[in-house]
Order: C-alpha cells, then sequence, then structure tokens
C-alpha cells in the first residue's frame, strides 16, 4: 500500500467578533425573546386555569373551551402570517408581530 501524505496542520486562530456577528446574535435574541413570549402567552390558560376559575367563576369545561378557542383560533393565523411574510418580507412581520404581542401583554396587565 501507498503511504499516504500527510496533510499541514492548521492553526486555527481566534479572531474578534466582528459588528456584523453581534448584530446577528442580537437578532437571534430579539427572535428567541419574540417567540417565548408569544409561546408563554399562547400556553397560558392551563396553569391559570385555577385562578381563571376563582375569578371569573368558569367551570372545568369552560375553561377547557378557552384553551380549544386558543388553539383553533391560532391554526388560521399561522397560514395568512404565513402569506404574509411572503407578501411583505420577514423583517417587517418579525417587527409587527412582536409588536403586535407586546401590546397584547401590555393590555392584559
Amino acid at each position: 500500500m501507498a503511504r499516504e501524505a500527510a496533510r499541514p496542520t492548521r492553526r486555527r486562530t481566534r479572531t474578534a467578533p466582528t459588528d456584523a456577528s453581534r448584530r446577528r446574535f442580537f437578532i437571534l435574541g430579539v427572535v428567541f425573546l419574540s417567540y417565548l413570549l408569544v409561546l408563554l402567552v399562547r400556553l397560558s390558560v392551563g396553569p391559570l386555569a385555577p385562578f381563571l376559575k376563582d375569578a371569573f367563576g368558569l367551570s372545568s369545561t369552560e375553561v377547557g373551551g378557552l384553551a380549544s378557542a386558543t388553539a383553533i383560533t391560532y391554526a388560521p393565523t399561522l397560514v395568512v402570517a404565513g402569506w404574509l411574510v411572503d407578501r411583505v418580507g420577514v423583517r417587517r412581520m418579525l417587527g409587527a408581530g412582536t409588536l403586535i404581542a407586546s401590546l397584547g401583554i401590555i393590555a392584559m396587565l
């Protein structure tokens, strides 16, 4: 068998993060927090069920109906949001979605 030639090894050097990479991580953080915010709002009916029952005098069936209504309205909203992302663009829709979700949460406080 022929002996394989040894490959020269490259020494990896660390480079300082550039402004572009910092901006990308900032955007990633904003996207992550936006998604987390929307997810927590969407899944909040279950953990809040005892408080909803006491505050509004709801039965377990009615609280279950709230959870179902949340899921049923969420699905068509995703279709519309996908269409809007294709038409308007990701950046604008991400900003608008984050703003709308934030205003909704502020209104609940």
